[in-house]
């Protein structure tokens, strides 16, 4: 999947590019980006979201969540940090900020 990333990056006239990407840092995704942003919520409300897709049993969620890096490992390797648990609107002034810092920087 890596190499369709790079081949979309290098043949992409935007400015700005954005993945989405579960396990980024986990398969060392993040040398193909300049910045790192990492949403950051507690491991239940991480279960949760997960399970709620409905395709996933607990066994499963579980393994997923053992399989990435640990939130403090995310943390100290973001550029960005967006806090998760205080509700929608927080989430998007916080997103609305280091969007502008990303605009801005270029």
């Amino acid at each position: 999947i890596f190499s369709e990333i790079r081949r979309r990056i290098t043949f992409s006239e935007a400015r700005i590019i954005i993945i989405d990407a579960a396990i980024l840092l986990e398969a060392g995704g993040d040398s193909l980006v300049d910045k790192v942003l990492v949403v950051n919520a507690s491991y239940e409300t991480r279960r949760k979201r997960i399970k709620k897709s409905g395709l996933l049993g607990s066994k499963e969620v579980e393994g997923i969540i053992k399989a990435q890096f640990s939130q403090d490992e995310k943390v100290q390797r973001a550029d960005f940090l967006i806090e998760n648990e205080r509700g929608i609107e927080e989430s998007k002034r916080q997103v609305e900020r280091i969007w502008g810092k990303l605009v801005t920087g270029i």
